[in-house]
């Protein structure tokens, strides 16, 4: 395997720190296909809750909003979708 010389590593480590520089792009997916489609996934081939599901994409989407106040984003991409909890009873 081949090493790489010290100047190449600089210079891939500089152009990786000017990703600010470079134009944005706006996201094309629209929010209800892929909520849908990864909803699906977590509640039949992981197993996962319902409450569980809600969990995972509030973080997804709170992670698209820091995101977007980090300039790496142009939008937030689902910003009406509303995720709601459904009540448990926990056998008190």
């Amino acid at each position: 395997m081949r090493r790489k010389t010290p100047q190449k590593v600089a210079r891939k480590s500089k152009n990786a720190l000017s990703w600010r520089n470079q134009p944005r792009k706006s996201v094309s997916f629209s929010p209800s296909p892929f909520f849908k489609g990864l909803e699906l996934y977590l509640k039949g081939v992981k197993n996962y809750t319902h409450n569980a599901v809600i969990k995972v994409l509030r973080f997804l989407k709170k992670a698209m909003e820091r995101a977007v106040e980090e300039e790496l984003l142009m939008r937030v991409p689902f910003p009406k979708v509303v995720l709601r909890t459904q009540p448990t009873d926990r056998g008190a």
